[in-house]
């Protein structure tokens, strides 16, 4: 069953007699255990040019970026806390006794009770970046733990993790309604512009795609202020047609 969640969405049904409440501040799933949904799983979609926030039934907080998807039981049960993200996310977990898992990807995130986001948009690139309290990364066999303000980089092609202190300023911009881009190359800037603004990107020349950019701008400034001055500063066309953009020289 698909419900589509919008401000006239109050309530949705997740169980017979059992409903999450759906406001302004997203999705919120009751702790209370009714018989019958200890082992049902929801999935929250969320589309491009969206976000979407939901408070998961022991308390914990994630908010999901464009084009993401969060996959989670109604109801938290057993020894552990699993839920599996496609997408980017920031998540402040709740406390509690059952350790906390994200599956994203080819690698899983134990969560020992902090606040951090993880990024799998980047491509063959899983990002988490640590903003408080322990995570650790599980990768073949073995347990990498990480301290707050670093960031964890795993290459999905080659299967290599690297662990580094970094600025998370560029990781976290999103939940303040900005766009920091810290040296990131034409075509990473405009693969997380298409999944903001919905659009399809084109380059008349691979070459353009390696050129670097470094700038802020607000989230929900009009694409065609952000364009200017990607145009300005790199030295290229961006050409807006419809919902295509094709750099040129």
């Amino acid at each position: 069953k698909t419900v589509n969640l919008n401000p006239e969405t109050a309530d949705v049904e997740i169980g017979e007699g059992v409903k999450a409440k759906n406001s302004n501040h997203g999705l919120i799933y009751s702790d209370t255990l009714t018989a019958g949904i200890e082992d049902s799983e929801n999935q929250l979609i969320v589309p491009r040019g969206g976000e979407y926030a939901i408070v998961l039934s022991d308390g914990t907080r994630v908010w999901l970026n464009s084009a993401s998807e969060l996959k989670y039981p109604v109801h938290f049960a057993g020894d552990m806390r699993r839920v599996y993200l496609k997408g980017e996310a920031y998540f402040q977990v709740a406390k509690g006794k059952a350790p906390f898992y994200v599956q994203v990807g080819g690698l899983t995130v134990r969560v020992y009770g902090t606040v951090f986001n993880i990024n799998s948009h980047y491509c063959d690139r899983i990002q988490t970046a640590l903003v408080e309290g322990k995570v650790s990364i599980l990768l073949g066999g073995k347990e990498f733990m990480m301290n707050p303000s670093q960031l964890a980089d795993f290459d999905v092609s080659s299967g290599t993790l690297d662990i580094r202190d970094a600025d998370l300023t560029p990781c976290l911009a999103w939940t303040k309604g900005l766009f920091i881009f810290n040296n990131q190359t034409l075509g990473q800037i405009m693969s997380t512009l298409s999944l903001w603004y919905d659009m399809e990107v084109f380059f008349q020349n691979p070459v353009l795609e390696q050129l670097h950019f470094t700038g802020c701008v607000r989230r929900y400034e009009a694409i065609d202020n952000i364009l200017k001055a990607l145009s300005e500063s790199v030295g290229v066309k961006i050409n807006k047609q419809g919902k295509t953009l094709t750099a040129s020289y």
